[in-house]
């Protein structure tokens, strides 16, 4: 008989020991797995709410832990996603930590000389590019998902970074208090080899509070 999923559970069905072992690291990153109610997959939400609603669910996927292969990401729930790190990654301890580091003595070839930019072209693929900032700007700090974070002084892949802020040459955030001046990478993906999602803790509750809002907002529209 199966049973409610909360993080760190998995449903009573046979398992054997390496997907109980797998199941549970994918729960341990504080998402929520519950079944489809096609009786075919799984959805995969931020929010433990039973059933969960599929328009901010962060997607579906049939196997656990999720693979690229296996995922089909939710958009309205990428759409919430980006409107949240937009409005908060300036004030996320850190950003803040990184930004401040790039321009420290030992970060500084990477604000200066190795600046990456993200561009949004036509078609949504990034474009990174490098140089110096003008006008005392130094550069872009990259705001980039936890789950495969790069040893200093390496560029994140372009799939784990979710945008960009601009920093001045003192490592402070550019308009910090308004948000920051922000690009949006397109690139970014919720799942990749490296994992699922998984955002510091300041943006995860952020994210948080934005999806228990809209859950709100959808169930008074559908009263």
């Amino acid at each position: 008989m199966a049973q409610r999923k909360r993080a760190g559970l998995i449903t009573r069905r046979s398992l054997d020991r390496n997907e109980v072992l797998l199941a549970y690291l994918f729960l341990h990153r504080t998402q929520y797995v519950h079944d489809s109610p096609t009786g075919s997959g799984h959805i995969l939400s931020l929010l433990d709410s039973a059933p969960p609603n599929p328009r901010i669910a962060i997607g579906t996927t049939t196997e656990i832990p999720p693979t690229p292969q296996s995922f089909t990401e939710n958009p309205h729930f990428v759409s919430i996603l980006q409107r949240v790190v937009r409005a908060h990654a300036a004030a996320d301890p850190r950003v803040q930590a990184d930004a401040l580091q790039f321009a420290s003595h030992a970060g500084a070839p990477l604000l200066n000389n190795q600046r990456r930019r993200v561009r949004q072209g036509g078609s949504g693929a990034a474009n990174y590019q490098g140089g110096t900032g003008g006008g005392g700007v130094g550069g872009w700090v990259h705001v980039h998902d936890q789950r495969a974070v790069p040893a200093f002084g390496r560029i994140p892949y372009p799939e784990d970074i979710m945008g960009s802020l601009l920093v001045d040459s003192e490592g402070n955030i550019v308009n910090r208090e308004q948000g920051g001046d922000w690009e949006e990478n397109r690139m970014y993906r919720l799942v990749t080899r490296a994992g699922i999602m998984t955002l510091s803790p300041f943006l995860r509750d952020r994210l948080r509070e934005a999806l228990v809002e809209e859950e709100r907002r959808v169930t008074e529209n559908d009263a």
